[in-house]
């Protein structure tokens, strides 16, 4: 699977976690805009404070992950990458490679809450 291939898989399964969110909690983040970020993690947490287990719920984290990882698509200029092994990162065409496929099932593993605001702005203030 080349890198294009990835770009259109990833953006389409970002799309499901718009219309999850809109059918199911009323959130409008078609936008795609970093504060929408926060009504992603409000369902994460929500699930989460629920009980989810990280394994039936595996599907909808890459999804959620999608959508951050499009979040940062929109902002900056990058793509979607086939990994090596088994990671799923997004690379910025400066080359900074971001992780939100991981950072979305350590959000479900930790007992901390979701942010993926946060981790964003923290993944630009560093690199």
């Amino acid at each position: 699977m080349n890198s294009s291939m990835l770009v259109r898989l990833d953006s389409r399964i970002a799309v499901s976690i718009v219309r999850l969110a809109r059918q199911h909690y009323d959130f409008d983040i078609a936008s795609y805009q970093p504060s929408r970020l926060e009504l992603v993690d409000f369902i994460i947490n929500e699930w989460k404070n629920g009980g989810a287990n990280v394994n039936p719920v595996g599907k909808s984290m890459y999804t959620f992950a999608s959508y951050a990882g499009e979040v940062l698509r929109n902002m900056e200029s990058g793509r979607w990458f086939k990994p090596e092994e088994t990671d799923n990162p997004e690379k910025l065409l400066d080359g900074r490679i971001w992780k939100p496929i991981n950072l979305a099932f350590q959000f479900m593993i930790d007992k901390g809450t979701a942010n993926f605001g946060n981790a964003l702005g923290i993944f630009l203030e560093s690199n």
